[in-house]
């Protein structure tokens, strides 16, 4: 069997067929959480072509999109030939907003992508890396309030989520809305794992 002309990392993922159903979902969702990506079905884990059934694959990804997936945008589906075994590469774009599956089956949730791990993650995180990977409006307008959640965060050590919501004066939104902010623009010292804690 011929191999592939590359290994799988933070934006390319193989499986071999449609089977794999809770793997394939949490791996579109967690390309659309980082940079977008590439899952190539007819390769296997060691990176050779297997083949697969094109008409077969398009079909059912998509099905997948629709039925467990929010903010999942599948760009493109490519066909490829390699000695007469065909790969199909179906393109999933960044999300502008984070992506999660809604399908229970599926271990519904957020995930993000680090190295080729697809990792569950909250709302909070998913925002934080969606803004290391595309950059935009990153101002802090009411300065009071995030004085306020800085001090919490500071003077009382690590919090599970919950416990943010319910020890600051802020309303839950604005939690969602600042904490990411806050991470990166680095006004939170924390290094990224210690930040994890926050968002499970």
């Amino acid at each position: 069997m011929e191999k592939w002309f590359f290994e799988e990392n933070s934006k390319t993922s193989f499986e071999i067929d449609i089977s794999e159903k809770r793997r394939i979902t949490q791996s579109l969702v967690a390309f659309s959480n980082h940079e977008g990506g590439s899952v190539f079905f007819g390769v296997n884990s060691k990176s050779k072509i297997v083949g697969c059934f094109p008409k077969e694959i398009i079909k059912s990804t998509n099905v997948i999109i629709q039925r467990f997936c929010v903010n999942v945008n599948l760009s493109d589906s490519l066909v490829h030939e390699f000695n007469n075994k065909m790969v199909v590469e179906c393109r999933i774009n960044k999300s502008i907003d984070p992506a999660r599956i809604v399908n229970s089956d599926m271990d519904n949730g957020y995930y993000i992508r680090l190295n080729v791990e697809n990792i569950k993650a909250g709302k909070i995180l998913s925002s934080y890396f969606h803004l290391l990977a595309n950059p935009r409006s990153n101002l802090l307008t009411d300065h009071h309030k995030v004085d306020s959640l800085v001090r919490l965060i500071k003077n009382n050590g690590p919090h599970s989520l919950a416990q943010l919501y319910k020890l600051s004066e802020l309303t839950k939104s604005e939690v969602d809305n600042y904490l990411p902010l806050l991470l990166f623009n680095k006004i939170i010292k924390f290094e990224l794992i210690d930040s994890l804690v926050l968002f499970y």
